[in-house]
This record gives C-alpha cells, structure tokens and sequence, in this order.
C-alpha cells in the first residue's frame, strides 16, 4: 500500500479509482484505515500530496477512532462513560438528590445528570432523560439550521421533525415536512448541515439527479467529502 510521513508519524493509504468521481476524497475507516478515492487518471504523487496535506486532519480521526475503538451495542449509562454531541465526546456525571423528575445539564465539557434518591431502574432512568435532551436539542439545532440554509436552496419546508430512523439520516415527505434522525446531532456540526442541505434540496429534486447533487453542491461545496465522512462514521454514532 502507498504511504507518506508526517513528521515521524508514517500514514499508509488505500486508494480506490472510479470513473465516477470528479474530485480527490479523503476518508478513515475504523477497520480500513485511511483511504483515498480518486478519479481516473489522477498521478500518484498528486495523490501522496493530498494525503501529506491533510496529514494533520488524518492523525486527528485516527487518534479519534483509537479512542472510541469499536462502538458497543449498548450503553451502560454510568458516570465516566462518554457520549457524542456534536462532534466532541463529553463525561457523563450523575448525582443523586430528592427531585421528583431527572434533571439534565451540559456545561463545563460534562454532561450533568441528577436522578430522584433510589430510583428502581436507574439506567432506564438516566437513558431516558439523556434520550429526551438528545430530542429536544436536536430539534432546537436542526430547526435553527434549516432555516438557515432554505433561503439558500430556494425552498420553505413546512415542518421540522426529529424521530428514530433506523437507517436513513433524513428524509422528507410529498407535504414538505422535513424528518431527521435524532442521532445526527451527535456529529460534527458540519456534517448536521450536510444532512440538512440534502433534504432542503430533495424538496427541489425528489431523486438523486445530477440537478440534486448541483444544488447540493451550490451551498456545500466539499459534500462529497462530508458524505463520505457520515458513511464512515455514521456506525460510531450509537447511543
């Protein structure tokens, strides 16, 4: 495999070629490792460029992807443990206090939880409430950030909704509404924008046409490089 060095850090690379592509992309897998996917035809010392480029951005999703390892089916919900809000990894704290409901806090890089004194099923309790603050911001955010960009698509959706989506990110209906997976809020903010540029941008262009990926494009110009990276980590982002 083809391989480069950033200072005494050496970065092996896979390189994948398709007739398809227009640009040079950059992905790290979790059990792939770095890989490059690349138009035809493009020299492999312009690709060794590209990688030594973006060395930095590489060893920071590789030091990333050691930390996190494979992601685990089930979380344990316990103080220490980390969870993902757009895009940084946050401790988990729980206290225990006369309340009557949970209560939920981020601040000072933590996530604060505090559950009623002897609570019977204290897992399903912290879930539950760490799982309606996930909804509530991610509603807040995603909201924020359609009306953001639908002036720049050109379109006026008619709702904003988050749900449990077993396999898609967004999607819309035939009425305009616009329906998110609530775990998109756990990636980088940038990656949150692309999800929402490409429903905005199915309310123009039902299905993935050249016209749909130009108006995609027009506002995100790197969207081949942040769908690739929601390809890739899109598995990490577990709750």
């Amino acid at each position: 495999m083809p391989e480069t060095r950033f200072g005494n850090t050496k970065i092996t690379y896979k390189v994948v070629r398709s007739d398809k592509r227009k640009t040079v992309g950059l992905a790290v897998d979790p059990k792939e490792g770095v890989i490059v996917t690349a138009p035809d035809g493009v020299e492999e010392e312009e690709l060794k460029t590209v990688v030594k480029d973006r060395a930095g951005w590489i060893l920071e999703k590789m030091e990333l992807l050691r930390e996190i390892k494979e992601p685990a089916l089930t979380k344990e919900f316990m103080s220490g443990e980390k969870l993902q809000y757009l895009g940084r990894r946050y401790m988990l704290k729980i206290d225990e206090a006369d309340i009557d409901n949970p209560d939920v806090t981020l601040k000072y890089g933590k996530f604060f939880i505090t559950i009623p004194k002897d609570t019977s099923e204290r897992r399903k309790t912290v879930r539950n409430a760490l799982l309606e603050w996930y909804y509530d911001h991610a509603l807040d955010k995603l909201k924020e950030r359609v009306k953001r960009y639908a002036d720049k698509v050109g379109v006026e959706p008619n709702s904003v909704k988050v749900k449990h989506q077993q396999k898609r990110w967004g999607s819309c209906t035939k009425d305009k509404d616009l329906l998110f997976n609530w775990r998109i809020i756990m990636a980088p903010m940038s990656i949150v924008d692309y999800v929402v540029v490409h429903e905005l941008c199915h309310l123009k262009e039902k299905n993935h046409t050249d016209a749909f990926w130009r108006s995609v494009k027009s506002v995100i110009p790197d969207h081949e490089e942040r769908k690739e990276w929601l390809r890739v980590n899109g598995p990490l982002l577990v709750f």
